[in-house]
C-alpha cells in the first residue's frame, strides 16, 4: 500500500474514532447528570452496573477513545501533505491531557462515588465536583474531534477520486491492448 493510501486510511479511521469518542463523552456528560435521579439505596448497584463490567460504559467508551488516540499518534508520521505538523501535535496533546486527567481525576473520583444524594436529599460534594469539572474533559475530546474534521477537510483533496483512479486504469488497459494489437 502506498504512503498516500496509508495516510488516507489513518485519517479516515482516526476521524471516525474521534467523532465516536466525542459522542460518547457527551453521552457520559448527560448520563452523569441523570445519576441524581437514581435513589440513594439503588445507586450503588446502578453505578456498579453502569461503570464496571462488559455491560457497563467502559467497553462502549474506551475502544473508540483508544483507537482515536493511536490514530492521533500515527498522524505524527502519516498525515495528509496539507496537514501541518502542529495540528497533529496539538491533537496528541489534547488526547494525552484528556486521558491523563481522566486517570488522575474523573475516573478516580467516579470510582469513589458511592451515592449521589446524601441522607438529607442534597447532592454529594464529590458528585457536584465531578459535574462542575467534567466539562473540561468534554471540551478536550470535542476539540480533538473538531480538529480531526479540519484535518480531514484537507485530506479530501489529496486522494485521487474513484473516478480518476478508474480513468487511469482504463487508460492503462487501453495502452496495453493497443500495444498487443
Amino acid at each position: 500500500m502506498d504512503a498516500m493510501r496509508v495516510r488516507w486510511w489513518v485519517q479516515i479511521i482516526t476521524l471516525a474514532a474521534s467523532c465516536y469518542t466525542m459522542g460518547t463523552i457527551w453521552m457520559t456528560q448527560v448520563s452523569w447528570r441523570l445519576f441524581a435521579q437514581v435513589g440513594r439505596d439503588d445507586f450503588p448497584a446502578y453505578h456498579r452496573a453502569w461503570w464496571f463490567g462488559l455491560r457497563g460504559i467502559q467497553p462502549v467508551v474506551f475502544p473508540g477513545g483508544i483507537l482515536a488516540t493511536l490514530g492521533a499518534f500515527a498522524q505524527l508520521r502519516w498525515r495528509a501533505p496539507r496537514t501541518p505538523a502542529w495540528q497533529a501535535w496539538l491533537n496528541v496533546g489534547l488526547l494525552v491531557t484528556a486521558w491523563a486527567a481522566t486517570a488522575a481525576w474523573w475516573g478516580r473520583l467516579q470510582g469513589q462515588l458511592e451515592y449521589v444524594r446524601q441522607e438529607d436529599g442534597t447532592l454529594h460534594p464529590l458528585y457536584q465536583r465531578l459535574l462542575a469539572t467534567h466539562w473540561l474533559r468534554v471540551a478536550l475530546f470535542t476539540a480533538s474531534a473538531l480538529l480531526q474534521i479540519a484535518m480531514a477537510a484537507g485530506t479530501r483533496e489529496t486522494l485521487p477520486s474513484a473516478g480518476a483512479a478508474s480513468t487511469e486504469v482504463a487508460a492503462t488497459e487501453a495502452a496495453t491492448t493497443a500495444g498487443r494489437a
